[in-house]
């Protein structure tokens, strides 16, 4: 599958926040399923923002970074995204950016930790946990038929 993994996803398991289990085993779940992972452009920089706001240090920044780059490309977008964006009128114009970029690549659908910012994406929007559940459901009902 193609997907545009949201800022919140990365920055859960950087920080070990609350949802970073679900989000590591997404992560590790689309390595095994060999996913097919992209990120807006701007994830990149909000997430080393985010970061050093938190004080991790700049090694480990530009560890969390390479590891992003090493399992995500980056959507190819341009001002025609950005306006198409602006165009939205979302709440989150951050939110409006990771829908154009989804758009963008074709993904099939979203990942984040806030899936209700995007009930207005053209793309699905999903948590972690539930495209777990998800491709799990289809893997075990798979195994059962074979």
């Amino acid at each position: 599958m193609r997907l545009l993994v949201d800022t919140n996803i990365w920055l859960d398991v950087a920080l070990n926040r609350a949802a970073a289990a679900g989000s590591a085993a997404f992560l590790r779940l689309c390595t095994a399923r060999q996913d097919d992972l992209w990120i807006a452009w701007h994830t990149i920089a909000n997430t080393d923002y985010i970061l050093k706001r938190a004080k991790v240090s700049a090694p480990d920044r530009e560890l969390h970074l390479r590891g992003i780059l090493s399992q995500a490309r980056i959507v190819p977008t341009d001002e025609s995204d950005a306006l198409r964006a602006l165009d939205r009128r979302w709440n989150d114009y951050e939110d409006a950016l990771q829908a154009a970029a989804a758009e963008r690549c074709r993904a099939d659908c979203i990942i984040t930790g806030n899936s209700a910012d995007f009930s207005a994406s053209s793309i699905p929007a999903l948590s972690p946990d539930d495209y777990i559940a998800a491709h799990t459901k289809i893997r075990s009902t798979d195994q059962q038929q074979g």
